[in-house]
């Protein structure tokens, strides 16, 4: 029976940006294996939502590689701080994440962003996915 793990995904952090270490080099490690998709999409889910809100305080910026073109995510930046925050922010300089994220703010940041914070892998029969380092209560992004 094939096993559906998900991993957090590893980033790291160069002179402009935040990057995200691509998934076909690096799986990340494992923090909770299941039998069913549909059970690890929903923790999967849960666990980018509370990864989002851990970033509470903590620089946006450093998502937005200054040197590609982000004008739909700025823009989206800008009026989601401005309906949801009654912020203006200029996108192109250096801003935060509010000092408390919501549920519902997350879900939005995730979604503006086009990011995630977890992998669900599928593993056949012959594959272990405890090759892996896991951690059962990784919380930090």
């Amino acid at each position: 029976m094939a096993k559906y793990v998900i991993h957090k995904i590893s980033f790291f952090f160069t002179d402009e940006s935040l990057i995200k270490l691509p998934e076909e080099e690096v799986k990340g490690s494992v923090v909770k294996i299941f039998n069913d998709l549909e059970e690890a999409k929903k923790e999967k889910q849960e666990m980018d939502l509370r990864s989002m809100q851990n970033l509470a305080g903590n620089s946006l910026s450093d998502f937005l590689d200054i040197y590609d073109d982000n004008t739909e995510i700025r823009e989206k930046l800008q009026l989601f701080y401005k309906s949801e925050f009654n912020l203006n922010i200029d996108p192109n300089r250096y801003f935060e994440f509010p000092s408390v994220i919501t549920e519902q703010q997350a879900k939005q940041f995730l979604d503006i962003l086009h990011i995630t914070f977890h992998n669900i892998v599928e593993y056949d029969d012959d594959e272990d996915p405890n090759d892996f380092e896991k951690f059962e209560d990784l919380l930090e992004f």
